[in-house]
């Protein structure tokens, strides 16, 4: 699967047209390909007046592409798209493909040097018409640079990618025949170009645990990379030390997985009380009804109801709590069962067997066949 940044769009950048692309794309090409959608394009004074839909990064070269859903017209060369009835003016799609396609060079020359490999890499461009046939034969136009719904419907991403890659190759030779083609960029590179690009940026909400007040906050790029590991692995163990956006990365793995499956039935649990509170709030804020968030205890509760003496310090109380509630897990059926646990702060639940069975019981397949995110600091074991 292609790492994509981010890896859905807003509704407010995206018609479905682009959003379904974006799926397809993420989901066809190969993990060696870095997917960057909506990029905006500075001009002069810095005034942002164009927008790429896609920029897709690979060692061999850059391809940027430009999708127009629905029904397009060009009627006195004038490009125009149908929405609702209506005929809108459009920027002429192949004109907006190649000027960003050389917008973006000159960007990375600027911030890479003429001579670097990253400012050098090999590009092309190219229109993709999602739900219409291109049949018409223009000057114009080459069908070289072009995608449309019959091609889509008939051959895979991966192939058209590579003969829009390959068409790239071959007008450099043609325009260079002087020069052998660039050498393919490493990862390290292909990072670098992604980074100036989209800076790893994430906008959510801050998780200081008194109140969510929307305030933005920054992911780094190790811990985007942990989020695009979820997405690619059933189990997965993340480690971190206080402050490392562990609570964070765990609330926005819930997100992600109901964006993909919107009726997955998710368990979101940690031991404290307090944050298992907090966690419980995000939720309800965020109106993620399909995750049931809360403290451990709080799921025993939800399995065989409060008793009432939370705050009595008797361990024995809280060991028959859960031995209650593993009986009742275990009369579940698989559809009452989570499809996903998200276990926060888990070096609280190492250490004791009984928890560990009732997370056991809870999810489909089990821990060991289950899907399940562990997030834990191991400074704390």
């Amino acid at each position: 699967m292609a790492r994509c940044i981010p890896d859905r769009l807003h509704p407010s950048q995206a018609e479905r047209s682009e959003s379904d692309f974006l799926q397809r794309l993420r989901h066809e090409l190969p993990d060696d390909f870095i997917i960057i959608p909506c990029l905006e394009i500075p001009r002069q004074n810095g005034i942002f007046d164009s927008e790429t839909d896609f920029v897709i990064l690979h060692p061999r070269g850059r391809l940027i592409l430009e999708v127009k859903g629905g029904t397009i017209l060009c009627e006195r060369g004038r490009w125009k798209r149908v929405r609702q009835g209506k005929a809108e003016e459009i920027t002429p799609p192949f004109f907006q493909a190649r000027d960003n396609a050389y917008e973006i060079r000159d960007y990375l020359v600027k911030v890479f040097g003429k001579e670097a490999p990253e400012a050098r890499m090999m590009f092309n461009q190219a229109v993709v018409f999602p739900d219409v046939d291109f049949m018409e034969d223009t000057i114009e136009i080459t069908d070289d640079r072009l995608v449309d719904r019959g091609e889509l419907a008939r051959v895979g991403l991966v192939d058209i990618v590579n003969r829009l890659l390959n068409d790239g190759e071959n007008r450099y030779l043609k325009r260079f025949p002087e020069k052998p083609l660039p050498t393919p960029l490493s990862v390290g590179q292909l990072e670098k170009i992604a980074h100036k690009l989209r800076p790893e940026l994430r906008l959510t909400a801050n998780l200081s645990s008194e109140e969510v007040d929307l305030e933005l906050i920054r992911l780094s790029a190790s811990q985007l990379h942990v989020l695009e590991m979820l997405e690619q692995n059933k189990r997965l163990r993340v480690t971190g030390g206080p402050g490392s956006g562990k609570t964070l990365m765990a609330v926005e793995t819930c997100r992600r997985e109901l964006e993909i499956n919107p009726t997955a039935k998710i368990g979101l649990i940690c031991f404290n009380r307090f944050l298992g509170a907090f966690l419980a709030d995000v939720v309800a804020r965020e109106k993620m009804t399909q995750v049931q968030a809360g403290s451990f205890y709080s799921h025993c509760d939800g399995l065989i109801g409060n008793r009432g003496k939370g705050n009595e310090i008797d361990s024995s109380y809280f060991v028959q709590r859960v031995r209650e509630a593993l009986q009742v897990a275990k009369k579940l059926s698989p559809d009452e069962k989570y499809d996903l646990l998200v276990v926060d702060e888990g070096q609280d639940f190492r250490d004791d067997g009984e928890m560990l069975e009732l997370m056991d019981v809870l999810l489909k397949g089990g821990l060991a066949r289950g899907r399940w995110r562990w997030f834990e600091d191991l400074d704390q074991v």
